[in-house]
């Protein structure tokens, strides 16, 4: 509906920001610009990024999808945090260097989708 559409307009812009995503060593995640104190999950899918329509935005990530970490805002609607799962994929088997991974932050509450980042693992030393 209209009256939909217009409250998710008027939702904050969350982003999302990741650093070198190594293949065996933590990962810096950034969120910026989410709702105060929301409680946000990383999710991501190493078959596609989408995009799936939903009443949140475009969800844009293709299944299966996983949820990766849940990370919780500060007052001011942002949050860094590390991703310390490059040893497994969001599938369950060993990411090799050069993989293509998509990811998106979902505010389950507020239903806010962030950004949607597609990148590549690397082989870090």
């Amino acid at each position: 509906s209209a009256e939909f559409w217009h409250q998710l307009s008027e939702s904050p812009s969350m982003t999302l920001n990741i650093g070198p995503l190594c293949v065996s060593a933590p990962t810096t995640i950034t969120l910026a610009h989410g709702r105060p104190n929301a409680t946000v999950r990383i999710l991501a899918s190493r078959t596609g990024g989408g995009p799936v329509a939903t009443e949140a935005g475009f969800l844009l990530l293709s299944g299966p999808v996983r949820i990766l970490k849940t990370i919780t805002l500060n007052h001011a609607g942002s949050a860094v945090g590390t991703l310390g799962y490059w040893q497994q994929s969001p599938v369950g088997t060993t990411v090799p260097g050069g993989s293509t991974v998509w990811l998106q932050a979902y505010d389950v509450a507020n239903r806010v989708l962030s950004n949607g980042i597609t990148t590549l693992t690397v082989n870090c030393p």
